[in-house]
């Protein structure tokens, strides 16, 4: 309700929110009227807050599977749900859904970064040379700054070309791993189907199959790059940035 309220646009909200008490098909909870999860409905019913997901998204071994996981909506803006293969050893599915609505044409700018290594460092020298650093000189420190990074930023604009920067895509997997992967989500769907004990036994096996391949492809890989370190040291450290979550800019 709060978030109905405060919110001027489109409302979605996709989360993990522990009600398996819910019968989402009926829209009414099993458990008492005056229990959490019923008043959790009628707040939605009062919103006009729509509920997609309708099939168990939690399985596990030994345990009835759960729909634990909403996808909540304002309007009927969620279309192509679709339920996929939980990742790595998680035991809730992944939902991949497309969500229609309407918004201002906002062009997305293209995200351009410099490539240091295709620069024209003798032109950059030149052009230092001819600057008149005596400017410098006037002024306080922060002015002297601010004139001595403006003139490389205009430097660099000039003899450092730009790119467009690439997604970054998983270098370990091979065609064996997505062979792997393709296993897995089949037989994650065939129990999702038909939720037995022989093919949760059957989607687990795949599963650790492939969770197995790619620690294997990952130590390989690294194991590559130590080796080939001293002679090119460029690719370990491309590596390490890669893998460090907060990137400078």
């Amino acid at each position: 309700e709060h978030v109905c309220k405060i919110s001027d646009a489109n409302v979605l909200i996709v989360g993990d929110f522990n009600y398996p008490e819910i019968d989402w098909n009926l829209h009414e909870s099993k458990q008492g009227p005056h229990h959490y999860t019923n008043l959790f409905v009628e707040s939605m019913q009062e919103n006009l807050l729509f509920q997609h997901v309708l099939k168990p998204t939690r399985v596990r071994g030994g345990q009835r599977p759960s729909l634990l996981d909403l996808v909540i909506s304002q309007e009927e803006m969620v279309q192509d749900l679709t339920y996929l293969a939980p990742v790595g050893l998680s035991d809730h599915a992944v939902l991949l859904f497309t969500v229609t609505s309407m918004c201002a044409n906002i062009q997305k700018p293209v995200p351009l970064v410099r490539n240091f290594n295709r620069g024209d460092y003798s032109k950059a020298r030149g052009m230092l040379r001819q600057t008149d650093w005596t400017n410098l000189n006037r002024g306080s420190v922060e002015d002297a700054w601010t004139e001595f990074k403006g003139r490389l930023e205009e430097i660099c604009a000039e003899v450092v070309p730009r790119y467009n920067k690439k997604r970054k895509k998983n270098i370990f997997m091979t065609k064996e791993a997505f062979s792997q992967k393709r296993k897995k989500d089949k037989s994650f769907l065939k129990y999702q189907k038909y939720p037995t004990d022989a093919n949760y036994a059957s989607y687990k096996k795949e599963r650790n199959k492939l969770r197995s391949l790619t620690r294997k492809l990952r130590m390989s890989f690294e194991s590559t790059l130590a080796k080939e370190l001293k002679r090119d040291a460029k690719p370990f450290w491309r590596y390490c940035n890669s893998r460090v979550k907060a990137q400078t800019k």
